[in-house]
């Protein structure tokens, strides 16, 4: 049998010093513009590995730190995308995306933490849904070009966002929607990217949609899965 090469390990096997590393499940990993490897996790933090031995080079977020959205996520980071500028976009179970800068600093947050608007009127919330951004916790993040991004969320719906503005460009689908003419009817499980402005999604629901993103338009749904697509 061939022989695996083990070079180091990123934290410490059910860590529960935070100075070493994560303190709870990795649930998302990219590489930065160096290409040290930044991983995104459960305990609401991002933390940027060296490539080259594995240590611990800078933390961004504060752990378990759901009182203060001022310092990153309030809940887990569930996503994890490399921008053309180099900075770090993350997903979360906040319903937020946040870009972060070189400093390991929140440059810029899409959307709005959910406990901003958990005691509003669900009804009332849904007619601002372009404000609120997601009503669901972000699952996955795609870049689509050099000046647009797209999340997917567990309200059934993805969307497309404006770096320059950090504005909502288009919402795919309709949020907590249960018709299947108009998008997906569980959440959304993974992104992904094809030539021509298409983007495919993935979700719950057993499907996978091919979007038009320019216009929001369904082009095909894949239906040959019998249980939920998860990437």
């Amino acid at each position: 049998p061939s022989s695996v090469d083990f070079r180091f390990a990123l934290g410490a096997v059910l860590n529960q010093d935070p100075s070493i590393g994560h303190v709870n499940s990795i649930l998302a990993a990219t590489f930065d513009p160096s290409g040290h490897i930044v991983t995104g996790s459960a305990d609401d933090t991002i933390i940027v590995w060296n490539q080259h031995n594995g240590s611990m080079l800078k933390r961004m977020g504060e752990v378990f730190h759901v009182m203060d959205a001022s310092c990153g996520h309030t809940y887990e980071v569930s996503a994890l995308a490399q921008l053309p500028s180099g900075d770090i976009v993350s997903g979360s179970w906040d319903h937020t995306a946040i870009i972060w800068n070189s400093n390991g600093r929140p440059s810029h947050r899409m959307g709005k933490v959910y406990k901003e608007w958990a005691s509003s009127n669900l009804p009332d919330v849904l007619g601002q849904s372009d404000r609120f951004g997601h009503l669901g916790c972000i699952s996955s993040i795609a870049l689509l070009s050099n000046d647009r991004i797209v999340t997917g969320g567990w309200d059934n719906v993805a969307i497309v966002w404006d770096l320059a503005t950090h504005s909502i460009v288009r919402r795919l689908g309709s949020t907590h929607n249960m018709n299947p003419d108009l998008g997906h009817t569980c959440e959304i499980t993974g992104l992904a990217t094809l030539p021509g402005g298409l983007l495919v999604t993935t979700s719950s629901d057993h499907t996978a949609i091919v979007w038009d993103v320019e216009c929001g338009k369904i082009i095909h749904r894949l239906t040959g899965h019998r249980g939920p697509i998860h990437s």
